[in-house]
């Protein structure tokens, strides 16, 4: 009983899955739905037509040849017979046409999908092993297989309306013979349907080998790994470990292969043995004078056709089991619900936002590991203040700023804005008044103006904003530099676009995040590729025109950090030291030895 309520919970979910893919693409392409639906339904009917008039048109002629026939009723025949011929072939070019715009439109439709929901995820989703290999099999089925559910319903129907027709010839000429046909293509349903599960649990079990074999490809294919891929030799390597695990997944899907095609050949052997019986036995019938030579040929005609269509009805399910079987990568990765998200009844930041952010006794320990990164922390950042982080690398400076941005969310401790808790505060409010440029800050293959207006896209554009912005990060004259201005495209990705140095990026990142008109600013590592005049010149305009603008500022430099007005100095997680630069000079401690060691190299 347990077994038989197992299988109704599986044809019960196999249904729900079907009918969600089923949504996917009526929502996509309804109008092209309808319409292969209708299509699919007359190239269904047609060659039913076909096998009456043929076998109408072969006792016709028989009956003439014997002096008993009625030429224009055979003339009127075989015109209905072209007519038909004709509408059959133009409803299968229309049917194509019609299945190429529908593919079109839900691939499009479901990568729309797939991005949006990639873009709501937690960040952690990013750095999750497996969930990156959700999402590469999601990536893999969600732009074909609803599509190919819906070809699959459209096959089954087209299929069932002539296997209908067709049933109805052979009852009236042998009912035993419809038990013979289906038991003919019982077994390859059955073979088709257990061999694509175990394709789909052998492409589970592939995820991580393909998507390492993808990277090893990404190596050689891409430019920001040209240069070391070169000066290192690293090709042949890279090559070399891409050809092993392509050559360990050939073997895997090849030995799959050979075990269904033995086993189908002998479903293929049962298959031709009973459709020859059943030949021998209308033959039979043919001898001895009970069925007519138009009705044999019909009878052929309409038990090829019928396994034919039985085959192709029963594929249609098989493939509905396969691409469901499928679709769940993408459902798993679809139903993925973020952990970080705005509450139920969010609280709003008053305006003006006055930046004052507050770490008490926040801890965090990454997923999957036992070391908390950050440890017991507090650290206020009063308003109008600007703060510098310094410490060795590890120490969790980069992961602070992403608590404050709710990246992550605390383990212990509370985060507030402004007096309110974050975790109570709506999402996008919340990073709407935080300005951002990371140490690995994107470059964006695009005009200048969008490279910084990103940092604010629906902000109304204002020249005088826009301005602002670059004088800030020090860009007037990289602007003036380039030859379109603020239109120039740049990266080399694409025609046309215009390259700058490591510098010259780092500064349109910062004028990206001074676009964003929010009371706080982080800059992490915001100088690193800079020159010393350059950084110089930065910082002083930076500091002058912050006005009342709180700032987190974390550097290695320690040049850079002089210019805060509380320097915090980070060690396992934890605040150790904060002051001014002469009073934590003056405590001899950590950062008096982090600045020596670094002023030392310019004695």
């Amino acid at each position: 009983m347990s077994k038989i309520k197992h299988k109704l919970k599986q044809i019960f979910y196999t249904t729900f899955n079907i009918g969600r893919a089923i949504k996917f693409v009526w929502e996509g392409s309804h109008f092209w739905m309808i319409f292969n639906l209708i299509i699919q339904f007359l190239q269904g009917v047609f060659p039913v037509l076909l096998l009456l008039l043929l076998k109408y048109m072969i006792d016709g002629v028989t009956q003439a040849a014997n002096g008993q026939g009625n030429y224009p009723f055979i003339l009127m025949i075989i015109i209905f017979t072209g007519v038909v011929t004709f509408l059959s072939q133009t409803f299968s070019s229309l049917g194509k046409w019609g299945n190429r715009e529908q593919g079109r439109l839900v691939s499009d439709y479901m990568t729309g999908i797939l991005l949006d929901k990639a873009s709501k995820v937690d960040y952690q989703f990013f750095e999750n092993a497996q969930s990156l290999d959700s999402l590469h099999r999601a990536q893999e089925q969600a732009t074909h297989r609803p599509g190919q559910i819906v070809n699959s319903l459209s096959s089954i129907v087209q299929n069932l309306v002539s296997l209908g027709g067709v049933l109805w010839i052979i009852f009236r000429f042998h009912p035993l013979i419809i038990v013979v046909l289906l038991f003919a293509s019982l077994p390859g349903l059955i073979n088709r349907m257990f061999f694509s599960t175990r394709e789909y649990l052998n492409e589970r079990q592939c995820t991580e080998k393909e998507r390492t074999s993808f990277y090893y490809q990404y190596m050689v294919l891409e430019r920001n790994y040209a240069k070391e891929v070169r000066l290192f030799h690293l090709a042949g390597t890279v090559i070399n470990r891409f050809n092993l695990i392509r050559k360990d997944l050939r073997k895997i899907r090849h030995d799959l292969d050979v075990r269904m095609v033995i086993v189908t050949s002998l479903s293929n052997l049962f298959m031709v043995f009973l459709i020859f019986a059943a030949y021998a036995w209308v033959a039979r019938d043919v001898i001895t004078g009970n069925v007519s030579v138009g009705e044999f040929v019909m009878f052929y005609q309409a038990f090829q056709r019928g396994q034919a269509y039985l085959k192709g009805f029963l594929n249609g399910f098989a493939s509905l089991y396969s691409h469901n079987l499928f679709l769940q990568n993408l459902y798993a990765f679809l139903d993925n619900e973020p952990v970080i998200k705005t509450p139920e009844n969010p609280l709003s930041l008053k305006q003006p936002a006055r930046g004052q952010i507050v770490f008490d006794k926040v801890s965090l320990t990454y997923p999957g590991t036992e070391r908390k990164i950050i440890n017991k922390l507090s650290l206020t950042i009063n308003e109008g203040e600007v703060v510098a982080l310094v410490g060795l690398n590890g120490c969790g400076k980069t992961t602070l700023v992403k608590l404050l941005c709710r990246l992550y969310d605390v383990d212990e401790g509370l985060v507030s804005f402004d007096g309110q808790d974050i975790k109570r505060i709506n999402l996008n409010d919340l990073r709407n008044n935080v300005g951002v440029i990371f140490q690995d800050f994107i470059q964006y293959n695009l005009t200048l103006e969008e490279n910084i207006r990103f940092g604010d896209i629906n902000r109304p554009f204002n020249q005088d904003t826009l301005d602002s912005a670059v004088s800030m990060a020090g860009a007037d004259e990289l602007v003036q530099s380039l030859p379109h201005g603020y239109n120039t495209l740049l990266g080399v990705l694409f025609e046309k676009g215009q390259e700058l140095s490591g510098g010259q990026w780092q500064k349109v990142a910062m004028a990206r995040a001074f676009y964003k008109d929010s009371p706080l600013i982080i800059l992490d590592e915001p100088t690193s590729a800079l020159d010393p005049k350059a950084e110089y010149e930065v910082f002083e305009r930076f500091k002058s025109i912050l006005h009342k603008k709180s700032a987190l500022l974390i550097s290695h430099r320690m040049a850079t950090v002089r210019m805060a007005d509380r320097i915090c100095v980070m060690d396992e997680g934890s605040i150790i030291e904060q002051g001014t630069h002469e009073e934590l000079y003056d405590l001899k401690g950590q950062y008096y030895n982090l600045f020596n060691m670094q002023a030392k190299n310019y004695r």
